[in-house]
């Protein structure tokens, strides 16, 4: 049975890029500890109002994670994200925290909830805190400020 080299080489390189995308699912961040971002919301716990902590899931590997974030981007949506949106319309909460494994698929639940809020203000001034690192910092702050809720960064 002979192979015709153009078939053989489309192979290779699908299995190179197969091979490639393996290879980068194990860089990921640094080892996310939720002790720490809960010890980094205890300013928020013992202030007024209630807090509600909402922790983002993410995918168990960089790839899938970074779809799922760009999805999100992209005007998709996510459980965590009507559920953020449920609590800040309800104004029954003092501060809504998000945390999770990812501070990507973090940032991009954020964004997708505040743009659900767009064009319909939430029943008073609940804070928004979003925890980890975060690079785009400045096109969140502007969706929030377009939305009236008030976000925080906190490490």
């Amino acid at each position: 049975m002979t192979f015709p080299i153009r078939q053989i080489g489309l192979s290779l390189v699908a299995l190179l890029m197969v091979l490639s995308g393996c290879a980068t699912t194990g860089a990921h961040q640094a080892p996310y500890s939720a002790q720490k971002r809960m010890e980094t919301l205890a300013p928020w716990a013992s202030g007024p109002g209630k807090l509600v902590v909402i922790e983002v899931p993410a995918a168990n590997n960089a790839i899938s994670t970074a779809m799922a974030a760009g999805s999100l981007k992209m005007g998709g949506s996510s459980l965590a994200a009507d559920q953020i949106v449920q609590l800040l319309r309800s104004g029954s909460v003092g501060t809504v925290a998000v945390i999770g494994e990812s501070d990507a698929m973090n940032a991009a639940t954020v964004q997708a909830a505040l743009r659900q809020l767009q064009g319909t203000a939430p029943k008073d001034k609940t804070t928004l805190v979003l925890v980890g690192e975060h690079a785009d910092t400045d096109s969140l702050k502007a969706v929030a400020a377009s939305t009236g809720v008030k976000l925080v960064f906190a490490r």
